[in-house]
């Protein structure tokens, strides 16, 4: 998957058990609203993050679909985890199989 969707965290605005925003930056595939992360993990006993994009700020107010390297952007995210994120981490594309639950 050399083009998969890969994002950085810069910093977290804002934090809840199920939505958040972070000033993030692309570093791989375009990400587009809709697509779901999960964090890459050293350790097997961290909880699982799912975070969908919900909405991508480029500049102050101004919304937009999708974004790719090397731009950064404020996402707006849904899902468990926000509160994990922290400087440095890196998010990865991960597809769901819509027959699957999720919670």
């Amino acid at each position: 998957m050399a083009d998969s969707e890969m994002l950085q965290v810069y910093s977290v605005d804002t934090a809840s058990d199920r939505s958040g925003t972070c000033i993030v930056r692309c570093v791989a595939g375009v990400v587009r609203i809709g697509d779901v992360f999960t964090t890459v993990e050293d350790s097997p006993t961290t909880a699982t993050t799912l975070l969908s994009v919900e909405k991508i700020e480029r500049y102050h107010e101004v919304f937009v679909n999708s974004f790719d390297p090397p731009h950064a952007a404020k996402v707006h995210f849904s899902g468990p985890g926000v509160k994990s994120l922290k400087r440095g981490d890196i998010l990865i594309a991960t597809y769901l199989d819509p027959n699957e639950p999720t919670d």
